[in-house]
């Protein structure tokens, strides 16, 4: 490493242990240690993002013990925008969680993303409900899905989320102002 830094040959070091592992890694240690080292020369010596993600992706696959690695994949993809594949960084983590808490922090990574980074409302819906899904009962979560469907002018799903809203046990301050919403966008926009 310190030869490549010193010649600025970071490019044939890449190349050598692109070849390394495709050989075949004597031990997985060692295979481990190459691996991760080839993510952070294609990351941080010659900035190609692809070749990063796709290093970084076979090191979860391969050494899914090895720490931080996904949180460098995700670095490296919100430093270089790739929204797209963030995205499905954090549905494979969905997918890989048992924890509800964990899901559901990556549901809304992905639908803030989604609103926020690639202007794809319906995307940021369905991650929003998927949360709703694990935890009914989050008022940020409600708020926020009540914000799209009236800038997305989804009113039938707008007049089901304050219908449900409504009917949650009464604890809940803000039914009397439920209610008029309901009122007001069954009147108005749903004409009923």
């Amino acid at each position: 490493l310190r030869l490549a830094a010193v010649l600025e040959k970071w490019d044939d070091l890449a190349e050598i242990y692109s070849r390394f592992l495709e050989d075949g890694a004597p031990d997985a240690s060692v295979g481990a240690t190459v691996a991760q080292t080839l993510a952070e020369i294609y990351d941080r010596h010659l900035d190609e993002i692809d070749k990063a993600r796709d290093a970084y992706r076979r090191l979860l696959l391969d050494y899914p013990e090895i720490p931080g690695v996904t949180e460098k994949l995700q670095l490296l993809l919100s430093r270089g925008e790739r929204w797209l594949d963030l995205v499905e960084v954090y549905r494979d983590g969905v997918d890989a969680a048992e924890d509800p808490g964990v899901r559901k922090s990556l549901f809304l990574r992905i639908a803030q993303i989604q609103e926020q980074r690639l202007d794809a409302i319906p995307e940021a819906i369905d991650a929003l409900r998927a949360v709703t899904d694990i935890d009914p009962d989050d008022n940020v979560v409600l708020d926020e899905l009540d914000r799209l469907y009236v800038s997305a002018g989804r009113w039938d799903d707008l007049a089901e989320l304050l219908t449900n809203r409504i009917d949650r046990p009464p604890n809940d301050n803000a039914v009397p102002t439920y209610r008029a919403r309901l009122a007001e966008v069954m009147e108005t926009k749903l004409d009923d």
